[in-house]
């Protein structure tokens, strides 16, 4: 015997469900974490190469320079 289902005491909390306006929003919520989480993912990933750049003394000139800006833009632009 759930008394839940007798009273009806304990469903009140949970009647009610979300509306279309607060689901569109978690969506979108949901898609500017992601979009975020991959361009922090890229940032890593030019901060790695920058650093082995400097740890293995390789000099960046403007074009290897210029390359990773392309990159950069290309990802998230």
């Amino acid at each position: 015997m759930d008394l839940g289902d007798e009273c009806n005491y304990f469903s009140l909390v949970d009647e009610e469900e979300g509306t279309k306006w607060q689901r569109r929003a978690l969506i979108e919520a949901q898609d500017e974490i992601r979009q975020k989480t991959r361009v922090i993912e890229q940032l890593i990933i030019t901060i790695s190469e920058m650093k082995n750049n400097l740890e293995n003394k390789e000099t960046v000139d403007d074009d290897n320079d210029d390359e990773i800006v392309r990159k950069f833009e290309e990802f998230y632009v």
